[in-house]
């Protein structure tokens, strides 16, 4: 049986040290709104197939207060 095609699992994780600065180059070059800093606390994850990056996930504090804002 031929697995070099099977699917894997997708897995996020933690953004840590230097791959920060690759995470935010990709978001400021791909993000629709741009990207300069985040505000108040932030945890960067990304989603990785068989090493590589699919997706740029961004947690952060101050989403909390955007409800006055999206209203």
């Amino acid at each position: 049986m031929n697995t070099s095609h099977a699917p894997g699992k997708i897995r996020p994780g933690e953004v840590v040290v230097r791959p920060i600065e690759r995470w935010d180059a990709l978001t400021r070059c791909h993000h629709y709104l741009g990207f300069k800093q985040t505000a108040g606390r932030a945890l960067r994850q990304v989603a990785e197939y068989r090493g590589r990056w699919l997706a740029l996930l961004l947690w952060q504090s101050s989403a909390l207060m955007c409800a006055p804002r999206d209203r």
